[in-house]
């Protein structure tokens, strides 16, 4: 039995984007049987004209669903960064969603890096894109993440996409640099979005990919997850399957598909789990 818990949905206004709504995003995970799921907050830049705190409209939308967690989301070049990363610990999330290209800054800026420092006491976890997106490399290339770990060395992060398609040495470079004598580090990898050639061809890795990260740093820092709305029910079973499918222990699977997650996030789910 594996209960499986999702990282990385992103949730919208139904008048926003109704495919990316909670109520659509439930109906997925029941379909795939996940039990839990974090979800982030959308970000500003994708809400002209819609006057609300994005963050507070989560908080107020996923109050009535236990099996959603909350993430914030927060630009690190806004003149109210630091308030706003406190209101996501006050509301009770667990983390903030960074997207560099979407938000438009260099993620060793100083403001970045206060940011950073903040989330570090504050114990935030913060989930980044990483890859190309239609934004210059130079302000986000995975190996700058190297010396975010460097100056933050408490800091937890997510590296999603693991650098992607172009990027993928680079990005495990970064995180074999920053794994301590127990294999474990810090730094997470996040698998999403890198089974399907066709549809994510920035961000494919395949399965030979996935099970030589393994090889190559373990199985504590690797977290599944949806890319929703991005990737519908049928395209999310298919990535369930693909890692079912990998050439690892079963113990290692279950890690994948939430242990890894629910240990960072110590979250309980329900006891039913679903079959591996």
């Amino acid at each position: 039995m594996i209960q499986i818990l999702a990282n990385h949905a992103h949730v919208f206004p139904d008048s926003i984007w109704e495919k990316g709504s909670v109520k659509n995003l439930l109906r997925v995970l029941d379909e795939c049987q996940i039990e839990k799921c974090v979800v982030f907050a959308p970000f500003k830049e994708f809400l002209e004209n819609w006057d609300h705190n994005p963050n507070q409209w989560l908080a107020k939308k996923i109050k009535s669903y236990p099996r959603l967690i909350g993430y914030g989301s927060v630009n690190p070049l806004s003149s109210d960064a630091l308030h706003e990363l406190q209101r996501v610990k006050d509301l009770g999330f667990k983390g903030v969603k960074l997207h560099p290209a979407v938000q438009n800054f260099n993620v060793l800026c100083e403001k970045a890096m206060k940011f950073y420092q903040k989330a570090e006491e504050s114990k935030i976890i913060l989930d980044f894109h990483t890859g190309i997106h239609r934004h210059r490399i130079k302000d986000n290339h995975p190996l700058m993440f190297d010396e975010i770990a460097h100056n933050f060395p408490n800091l937890v992060f997510v590296m999603e996409h693991i650098g992607g398609y172009s990027f993928f040495k680079d990005a495990v470079a970064v995180i074999q640099n920053n794994i301590g004598e127990t294999r474990k580090s810090n730094i997470y990898a996040g698998i999403a979005s890198v089974f399907d050639i066709d549809n994510n061809p920035s961000w494919y890795l395949g399965k030979q990919k996935i099970e030589e990260l393994i090889h190559l740093i373990g199985d504590n820092n690797l977290i599944f997850g949806l890319d929703f709305p991005y990737n519908d029910s049928e395209r999310i079973q298919k990535d369930i399957e693909i890692i079912k499918t990998l050439d690892v222990s079963p113990g290692t699977k279950e890690k994948i598909l939430g242990k890894n997650l629910r240990d960072l996030l110590t979250v309980n789910v329900n006891p039913k789990g679903t079959h591996l």
